[in-house]
C-alpha cells in the first residue's frame, strides 16, 4: 500500500465562492510578456531612413501653384507630380481627373489622391502611343 492511496480516487476539489478559470484566461497569464510596450516599434523606426519633408520657399510654392493652373489646363496631357508621403518622396504619373482646390488635393484618373501641401515638383508632357514621352 503506497502513501497515496487515501487520496488517489477522491473527486477533484471545486471551489464553491467562485467558478473555474477558463481555459483561455489560464492560457494568458503563460503568454510573453512585454515590459516596454512598443519598444519594438521604435527600434523597428530608427533603423529605417526616414526622409524629412523639405519645406518649400514662398517662391518655390510660387512656381508649384503656376505648375498646378498649367496642368489643369492640360488635363489631356500626362502629369508627374512628385510629392512627399509618410516619409519618403513618390512620382506620381497619370492623368489628371480634377484639382480639388477646396480640400487642397489633386485627384487623378485612377482615384490616387495627392495632398497639394505635400508636392515638391509638377510638370505635364504628352505620352506617346507606347507610353513614352515626345
Amino acid at each position: 500500500m503506497s502513501k497515496y492511496d487515501s487520496i488517489i480516487n477522491l473527486p477533484h476539489y471545486e471551489p464553491k465562492n467562485h467558478k473555474r478559470m477558463s481555459i483561455e484566461a489560464r492560457c494568458a497569464q503563460f503568454s510573453p510578456y512585454s515590459a516596454l510596450t512598443g519598444y519594438e516599434d521604435k527600434i523597428y523606426d530608427a533603423g529605417k531612413d526616414n526622409v524629412i519633408k523639405k519645406d518649400l520657399t514662398d517662391d518655390e510654392k510660387e512656381v508649384i501653384n503656376s505648375k498646378l493652373s498649367i496642368a489643369l489646363e492640360n488635363k489631356n496631357k500626362c502629369t508627374s507630380v512628385l510629392y512627399f508621403n509618410k516619409d519618403k518622396y513618390i512620382e506620381k504619373r497619370g492623368y489628371i481627373k480634377r484639382i480639388d482646390l477646396i480640400n487642397g488635393k489633386i485627384i487623378f484618373e485612377d482615384r490616387v489622391k495627392v495632398n497639394i501641401d505635400d508636392i515638391l515638383d509638377i510638370n505635364c508632357f504628352d505620352k506617346d502611343k507606347n507610353g513614352g514621352t515626345i
